[in-house]
């Protein structure tokens, strides 16, 4: 069983303060959004050829970060629907 402090928090979101878990939500939004940025300079900066195998790594954290905007996004979306 997966005990994500964030993933237990929205899935017990109905017995919370809408805006907490607004603010959750947002805080992914923008913690995804500042990460990518931060990887997307050291790809630019990145000898990929040379390195290889962190250069994989970092592709995950890209993929992994680009999920996680896009799913914080999608609940955003959901909610604003639902107010």
């Amino acid at each position: 069983m997966n005990k994500n402090p964030l993933e237990l928090r929205i899935f017990f979101g109905r017995h919370r303060p809408l805006e907490s878990v607004v603010a959750d939500l947002e805080a992914v939004r923008d913690r995804c959004r500042a990460h990518l940025v931060e990887l997307d300079e050291i790809e630019r900066t990145f000898d990929h050829d040379e390195h290889l195998f962190p250069y994989l790594t970092l592709l995950r954290g890209k993929a992994n970060a680009a999920a996680d905007l896009a799913w914080a996004e999608q609940a955003l979306a959901l909610l604003a629907d639902r107010s």
